[in-house]
């Protein structure tokens, strides 16, 4: 609903605005449920297509026209795994240039939490859906940042990452997250991974 009411000079403006002015890039929503008490298992999905087909990833996918961002994560969530979450939280936006092959896109990333692990069915552009073990190991440390390798295993799949994280990033992870190294994850999920797995630390002490 919009109550605003433009003055006659600023309706002229907006009679006339060209929103092709400027680019604009594609909006997407990421979830990234954990689950479990004493294991963390975070929920992943194995690309059925194009881009990074075969490659696990978060549950996520566009925005539909006039969708909130928190709105298409639950959609989206539900359609590929079957889970439904309540209770999001808002991680953080990501659309560093180069994160997704097909152009620009910019993706909010929300944290989903609960107790007991939910069966799991993988549809629409989902092969496959499975709950994984989530942990993370620092490798190095300085002043200025560590090294963390992300760990992520799920019977005889295992997934990993180095992800560097900078002493300046509390509450930024677009711009406290680098990746070093992947094996198996898609886009730039491994750095949404360790802001995630970084945040979750900070909470528990």
């Amino acid at each position: 609903m919009n109550d605003y009411i433009p003055s006659p000079e600023e309706a002229e403006y907006l009679k006339n605005y060209d929103p092709g002015n400027y680019p604009r890039p594609s909006v997407t929503a990421d979830v990234l449920f954990f689950c479990g008490e004493a294991e963390k298992k975070l929920l992943l999905i194995r690309r059925g297509g194009f881009p990074y087909r075969g490659w696990w990833a978060l549950p996520g996918g566009f925005c539909n026209p006039g969708e909130s961002p928190e709105a298409a994560a639950a959609r989206e969530l539900l359609e590929e795994t079957g889970v439904s979450a309540a209770g999001l939280s808002l991680l953080g936006a990501f659309g560093e240039g180069g994160r997704d092959p097909r152009g620009w896109t910019v993706t909010c990333a929300y944290l989903a939490a609960g107790a007991v692990l939910p069966s799991v069915s993988a549809a629409d552009d989902a092969a496959d859906a499975k709950w994984f073990s989530a942990e993370r190991e620092k490798l190095s440390s300085d002043t200025e940042k560590t090294l963390w390798r992300i760990k992520l295993s799920c019977g005889e799949t295992e997934l990993s990452a180095d992800v560097e994280e900078y002493a300046f990033s509390a509450g930024l992870p677009e711009l406290g997250f680098r990746i070093v190294s992947r094996n198996g994850i898609a886009f730039d999920h491994a750095k949404i991974i360790a802001a995630a797995l970084s945040r979750l630390d900070r909470e528990r002490t």
